[in-house]
């Protein structure tokens, strides 16, 4: 007698709850659940596409649509995406709960994006999702004029707040989980009636403003919200003393790991030094520090980083000094030998803010990077804003044993060569890329071959282009060599339909494409609508377009796999979809 035996498929696993020891737990499935193999990985591998790739993706395989939308967590709401899952065409409650069923998972929805055009459709939007997302639990929103709607309905989920105005006080009793803020005057924080702080426990907050706040409700602000691990705050001082006392509120935050601090001074003696070490000495979790000090009146004193040297944990550092400052005040920099990013910018105003007045302004000493190799050894970003680096300061810069990524801005073009950056990627152990951007490039003249060295991208998929000059168009001939591309991004003055005839035969591949030009005309919508696997395309233009709905919605109907199309002129944004 033959004994049958019972096909069955186990698979382990394996949870961890952060405080105990990973345990894996068996699961037996029969024979009839082979059809399911390989979904794990199938889940992973489709994790890393975007939502609209996703949706292209779904019609793959019965595994693709069990897996494809299991991982969309979180999601941004954008006007795009609303004019989509709205179409008059269809039946708004039935798209939006299609869309809601296929992506269950939904944790976090973003609507900062939203512009007023459609916040009126956000509540719409909300409601349906958390129908049928049992799983959400952060809503992200801007303090629209309407949004009272919003806070009531959806105020338990309402977790960060952007842009909040004066009316907006009124409506965060209603968001008792509310942890990210921020807005242009801590008095917004305040009850009108009895003087009570509203906003309290935040993680991360920003403060914006042009005068100076009141102490003391920042000692307030600072007593209810020790939990903060994130703060920004930009404003300007009349004398010394408010910035000392506002400086030492700061330092009540122990909690600290993100520091980003914008400062104005107007006149008084400069003591920053010794509030900056007040800071470091309490503050010992913090460890990424952005500080941009302007002055005009004042000479920062030598001394004024010497406090660096109390930030043991700090690995990123951002500094802006605006003004005229001595060489000696970089000399700190050296004892923070946990930098892992840095970045370096001393500049006049007239550099910060555009305007080519000092063009002969020197920055940095090239002695600032002797030995840089020992005093930063866990250095991987390094961007600098200077007029004068020398091959010598590159030739410092290649010993650094961990840089992969170095940034050099500059107003005017330096007289480094091909070959000392190429020097520089061979003799520095894991250089992997220089950036060279230049902020008066509008006064160049591209060489024809500049973008040459493209055909050597053979893998190249995403390419983003920005070319600030008067170009000669056969400076983009080189694009059609880059035949595997699949999103292509062109910013420059003017696009010639000369740079897109046959682009179907050079980009078979490309189904996003944005250009921001001056003008577009109809012999380029000509050519783009041959683009056969092209299903996105963005425009914006600097002026009036000499296009209309028509030519949009022919070119849709003529385009194989063209879904939408986003027009922005100024401010003005439109759609056309299919």
């Amino acid at each position: 007698m033959t004994q049958q035996m019972k096909h069955k498929k186990t698979s382990l696993e394996t949870t961890d709850d952060g405080n105990e020891d990973n345990k894996q737990q068996s699961h037996i499935y029969a024979k009839d659940y082979l059809d399911r193999f390989g979904d794990d990985l199938c889940a992973l591998l489709v994790s890393y596409l975007s939502l609209e790739d996703r949706f292209q993706c779904e019609c793959v395989s019965k595994q693709f649509q069990r897996t494809v939308f299991v991982s969309v967590v979180d999601i941004t709401l954008s006007d795009g995406l609303i004019h989509r899952l709205l179409k008059e065409k269809r039946s708004d409650i039935q798209m939006l709960a299609t869309f809601a069923i296929k992506c269950p998972n939904i944790q976090t929805i973003d609507c900062r994006e939203v512009t007023t055009e459609y916040v009126k459709r956000v509540p719409e939007v909300l409601n349906t999702l958390r129908q049928y997302c049992r799983h959400l639990r952060h809503i992200y929103c801007n303090f629209w004029k309407n949004c009272d709607q919003i806070v009531q309905q959806f105020g338990p989920l309402v977790t960060t707040i952007s842009n909040m105005s004066s009316k907006g006080k009124q409506w965060i009793i209603n968001c008792p989980k509310l942890s990210q803020l921020d807005t242009n005057s801590l008095s917004r924080l305040y009850d009108n009636t009895s003087g009570q702080i509203l906003a309290k426990n935040l993680h991360k907050f920003w403060l914006f403003c042009g005068h100076n706040e009141s102490n003391q409700q920042l000692s307030a602000f600072v007593t209810h919200n020790q939990t903060l691990k994130s703060l920004l705050i930009s404003v300007y001082y009349d004398n010394n003393e408010d910035l000392s006392e506002m400086l030492t509120q700061l330092s009540r935050l122990t909690q600290l790991r993100d520091l980003t601090l914008g400062l104005y001074l107007l006149n008084g003696e400069n003591s920053l030094s010794k509030s900056l070490r007040t800071i470091g000495l309490n503050c010992k979790q913090l460890q990424r520090l952005s500080l941009s000090v302007e002055s005009e009146a004042i000479k920062l004193n030598p001394q004024t980083l010497d406090s660096l040297r109390c930030y043991h944990s700090l690995k990123r550092l951002h500094l802006t000094l605006v003004g005229e400052n001595t060489q000696q005040l970089w000399e700190p920099l050296k004892l923070c030998h946990r930098l892992t990013h840095l970045t370096l910018n001393q500049s006049d105003k007239e550099f910060l803010y555009g305007n080519d007045i000092k063009p002969d302004l020197k920055l940095l000493s090239d002695k600032l990077l002797v030995n840089c190799d020992k005093h930063w050894p866990r250095l991987q970003y390094l961007s600098i804003i200077s007029d004068e680096i020398t091959g010598e300061c590159l030739s410092h810069l290649s010993r650094l044993p961990a840089l992969q990524m170095l940034v050099i801005k500059s107003r005017k073009t330096n007289d480094l060569s091909d070959n000392d950056l190429n020097a520089v990627l061979s003799s520095s152990p894991k250089l992997k890329t220089i950036e060279i951007r230049v902020n008066r490039a509008y006064q160049l003249k591209l060489n024809v071959q500049t973008l040459d060295s493209l055909r050597y991208y053979s893998r190249l998929k995403r390419l983003d282009l920005t070319l600030n000059s008067d170009i000669n168009q056969e400076v983009l001939e080189p694009l059609k060599l880059c035949h595997r591309l699949t999103h292509l991004t062109l910013n420059i003055w003017q696009m010639s339909d000369k740079s897109l005839d046959n682009c179907d035969k050079q980009w078979p591949r490309l189904h996003y494409l944005s250009i921001k030009a001056i003008i577009i005309t109809r012999e380029c919508l000509s050519h783009i609508s041959r683009l056969p696997a092209l299903q996105m395309l963005g425009i914006q233009l600097c002026f009036k377009y000499p296009l209309n709905k028509y030519d949009f919605n022919d070119m849709l109907s003529s385009s194989p796999k063209l879904k939408t199309i986003e027009i922005r002129v100024n401010n003005e944004k439109k759609f056309y979809s299919k």
